[in-house]
């Protein structure tokens, strides 16, 4: 076990406040870590369909909302665990034993405290996320509590000089570390996923309670093949053909491309917004990837501008900067593309 190791589990607890806030902001138009059995119906890893009982059930979120207050709390709880551990293997690790062993005694204590919170933790009707979260905590603390318990033993062993005991309770701990981190990212996932929900759900606060019916799916695949038909024709052509005069140096002919591809590409940003997904998961999650795939062609066409610009000043390092950030977009796009093909689209 490497100290950063143990360093970079707090660090990644102790940013969910962050993420979340993130994950929220960006959840009117994008979606959650999961996958649907059938993208293009919406069924699949939600609650219902049934209009005001399933994946936008206001009710529902504001349940699973005072539940998740719980579960920062254990998150916060697991931060204080993890910061212990993280002293007491740095204390052993300039052998300071008997500061490393009065840190490694106050685990049991700190995992006490997450167990406690854990128990508090309740399911919500309709919202499978909270005790799926709920499970992944759960798991975690045998495997921790073992892990704390060799840790203080490889501790011992390492003041009295005993290197076999050492490295056998090393081997130990290591293997439960590793195997609670494991439901520790799960843990993130899901979290990701239920913030992402209760994101759209709040949206409906401010354009209305979204539902379904026998149209919504048709009229929303009808919706997205028209983004997809000028993007996967017109605008990918211009692209390439943009792309082409760059390679070649034609640096006037292809800012007028750049300049002319743009307003296109921001219609269709426009016009895969208005997409409307209704209460259903799999739709939200189709807009998700349609919005991000073309908003990352936007962004690849703003920084080829800046490219070919740079390029005709003279400003190399610019230049190459703005090329690089150019394929990344391009990459991410196409990725997006990808998603939205294994989604039926």
């Amino acid at each position: 076990m490497k100290l950063r190791d143990c360093h970079r589990a707090a660090l990644g607890t102790a940013s969910l406040s962050a993420m979340m806030c993130l994950l929220v902001l960006c959840s009117v138009l994008s979606g959650g870590c999961g996958k649907d059995k059938d993208a293009s119906t919406g069924r699949g890893r939600q609650a219902a369909d049934g209009p005001g009982s399933g994946y936008m059930d206001l009710k529902g979120w504001d349940q699973a909302k005072a539940e998740m207050k719980t579960n920062e709390r254990i998150v916060g709880a697991f931060n204080d665990f993890f910061g212990i551990w993280s002293r007491a293997y740095e204390h052993r690790s300039f052998l300071r034993f008997r500061e490393a062993l009065g840190e490694a005694e106050r685990l049991p204590g700190a995992m006490d405290e997450v167990e406690r919170l854990v128990n508090e933790m309740k399911a919500v009707p309709g919202y499978p996320e909270i005790s799926n979260l709920k499970e992944c905590h759960v798991k975690m603390i045998p495997l921790l509590r073992t892990g704390a318990e060799h840790l203080r033993k490889s501790i011992e062993a390492a003041r009295d000089g005993d290197g076999a005991a050492e490295k056998r309770h090393e081997g130990v701990y290591v293997t439960k570390y590793k195997e609670a981190m494991a439901f520790n990212r799960k843990s993130f996932a899901i979290m990701g996923d239920i913030y992402t929900r209760g994101g759209r759900t709040e949206y409906q606060k401010l354009a209305g309670v979204k539902k379904h019916d026998a149209s919504t799916a048709a009229s929303f695949r009808a919706a997205v093949a028209r983004v997809l038909a000028d993007y996967d024709g017109p605008i990918m052509k211009d692209i390439a053909a943009l792309s082409a005069s760059v390679d070649r140096g034609q640096w006037d002919r292809a800012a007028k491309m750049a300049d002319e591809v743009y307003p296109r590409i921001q219609r269709s940003i426009m016009e895969a917004g208005r997409a409307e997904p209704g209460d259903l998961k799999g739709l939200w999650d189709a807009r998700q990837e349609l919005v991000a795939m073309v908003s990352y062609r936007l962004m690849g066409v703003t920084k080829l501008k800046e490219y070919i610009n740079y390029a005709k000043s003279g400003k190399k390092e610019e230049a190459e900067k703005a090329k690089k950030v150019y394929r990344i977009t391009a990459v991410s796009a196409d990725q997006s593309r990808l998603k939205l093909k294994m989604m039926g689209y």
